[in-house]
């Protein structure tokens, strides 16, 4: 059996993340898409549904929160069902702006959960993100890969440059739309 990985994908509003992710999407045959802004053509579906979404052969869905109540309460919501369904094995699931739902500083919460917890299960973890700096470096640690596209924030090109020194973060402002650094851990 093969084990999940979380692969975090960075890169300012309009670089190209969310184009590569929906290819990425297009290429598998079991994904979940967290889309809390709604961003994703695909079918929504409702916590109850899950179970039933999860035994399918193949599935292709969102779950869309709802933008005017708690983020992250309805996303610990999902992640616990995902996390205590046996059923729940061998897909991807991608986390649209990770740092929405980012606990408190001194806990793991749900997504911390998630990260330890779905390797052996397969879970396969995409963790995208506008502002890497948001995102606390624990989870940014556990990442595979990377799929960095441009960056121009300073505290942002900060963590690339952290994780993978100078010439990275170099390269990171040069990327044009559409282009991105694939970077391994």
């Amino acid at each position: 059996m093969q084990d999940g990985k979380v692969i975090f994908v960075t890169g300012k509003r309009g670089s190209g993340k969310t184009t590569w992710l929906k290819n990425e999407i297009d290429r598998q045959r079991r994904v979940l898409v967290w889309d809390w802004r709604g961003e994703y053509s695909l079918p929504p579906i409702q916590l109850p549904e899950l179970l039933t979404v999860l035994h399918s052969d193949s599935f292709c869905r969102s779950y869309r929160p709802n933008y005017h109540a708690d983020l992250l309460t309805q996303f610990n919501q999902l992640a616990y069902a995902i996390l205590h369904m046996a059923s729940a094995r061998n897909f991807s699931l991608v986390i649209d702006e990770a740092y929405l739902v980012c606990p408190g500083p001194n806990d793991e919460g749900e997504l911390g959960k998630l990260i330890r917890l779905t390797r052996p299960k397969n879970i396969n973890l995409y963790l995208s993100s506008q502002r890497p700096c948001k995102v606390p470096g624990i989870f940014r640690s556990e990442a595979d890969e990377w799929k960095v596209f441009a960056l121009h924030n300073p505290p942002d090109l900060q963590v690339i440059r952290e994780m993978f020194g100078e010439p990275v973060a170099i390269a990171t402002k040069k990327l044009q739309q559409f282009q991105y650094l694939s970077l391994s851990c």
